[in-house]
Formats: C-alpha cells, structure tokens, sequence
C-alpha cells in the first residue's frame, strides 16, 4: 500500500489527470477474491485503458489486498480523504488532485459507463 501512496504522489505532481483502478487482490492461482473485479475486469481491459491511452491520460492499477485486508474498516484506501474507498472496484478520475468522478463495483463492468466516464 505504501508503493501505492509513493506512486501517487509523485504521478500527481507529473500529472494534472489521472485514472485509478482499485481492484483485489489476486491468489496464487491468479484468481480474484472479488466477483465484481472479476466481472469488471474484461470491460477496463477493453474499453476504459485504451480510451485513456487515445487521451494520454495516465492510469495507476492498484490492489486492495485479499478479502480480510479489505473488510477492515482502517484499511488505508477507506480512511484515506481523498480516495474514501467503500467497494471493489472502484475507478476514479482525478483532475488537479481532487477526485472528478467515480465508478463502484457493477458500474466498472459497464462499457457506456466508462465510455461516459472518460
């Protein structure tokens, strides 16, 4: 989490727009805790990561951690003021550092709504 938070800061400060992807975390069989990031997961690949690319806007993947990491009510992402995550996935559009718009868990896997979302 804490890569997660460097990152950020310092892709902020490079960047007046950026697009974040909170998703669980994946076993080590390579399968996600989370139905909705599985569902989801599909739709970003598709639709909302190549919109991004046509637009230059730079996008950060991150990983909640598994399903008992994420259920804690302290969880980082959750407490955190500017993210102030409540499910998976969540998408967020920042624009000057603030958050400009938010997609949560079903609305990810909705190709119009990353489609309006971008």
């Amino acid at each position: 989490m804490d890569d997660f938070f460097k990152i950020y800061n310092k892709m902020s400060v490079e960047n007046k727009e950026l697009v974040l992807i909170f998703k669980g975390s994946e076993n080590e069989k390579g399968e996600n805790w989370c139905s909705d990031c599985v569902t989801a997961e599909p739709h970003i690949k598709k639709t909302l990561i190549p919109l991004c690319e046509e637009k230059s806007l730079s996008i950060i993947e991150c990983s909640v951690g598994d399903r008992a990491t994420w259920k804690n009510p302290q969880h980082p992402l959750r407490t955190n003021k500017l993210f102030a995550l409540t499910g998976v996935p969540t998408i967020l559009y920042i624009l000057n550092n603030k958050v400009h718009k938010r997609l949560v868990e079903e609305l990810c896997a909705s190709d119009e709504m990353l489609i309006e979302f971008i």
